[in-house]
């Protein structure tokens, strides 16, 4: 009886799936497509990679969760996603940890490469004003876990 026990046990543990950890490598993979503004594969691959590791709890996943809203939120910019569409795709991830990049959060207005939160209260939507002329807007409710 023990061994039919013992047998059965290890039969399952070989038949459980496991779910992809993410790394360093995966998310060297979207620097280039992030770098040249590429956000249409930018948010593909991003999903592929959140969609494939979702018991991951690594730093890399929540940086690569970060990239993903970037991202959407850079097609949301080039009228290539609807607000509704972002909202519905980012409540997936709802409760997530994300690693935003180096950027401060400040509640000074003008500050530049700094993420400002437009209610610092309700932290509810923010903006980051980059040093290159280009402002992405987030439109996210606040919907993570924690902010590093």
């Amino acid at each position: 009886m023990k061994i039919c026990f013992s047998i059965i046990i290890l039969t399952l543990c070989f038949l459980s799936t496991k779910a992809q950890t993410l790394s360093y490598e995966d998310f060297k993979k979207l620097i280039p497509l992030l770098e040249k503004e590429d956000w249409r594969n930018a948010y593909q691959q991003s999903e592929k990679l959140l969609i494939s590791s979702k018991t991951d709890t690594s730093d890399f996943r929540a940086i690569i969760l970060y990239a993903n809203i970037l991202s959407a939120a850079g097609m949301v910019t080039e009228n290539s996603m609807s607000y509704k569409e972002i909202e519905k795709n980012l409540m997936k991830y709802k409760g997530q940890k994300i690693i935003f990049s180096s950027h401060p959060i400040t509640e000074k207005e003008g500050s530049l490469n700094c993420v400002q939160f437009s209610d610092p209260k309700l932290a509810a939507s923010a903006f980051i004003t980059a040093t290159n002329g280009v402002s992405i807007f987030c439109v996210l409710k606040k919907l993570f876990l924690s902010i590093r």
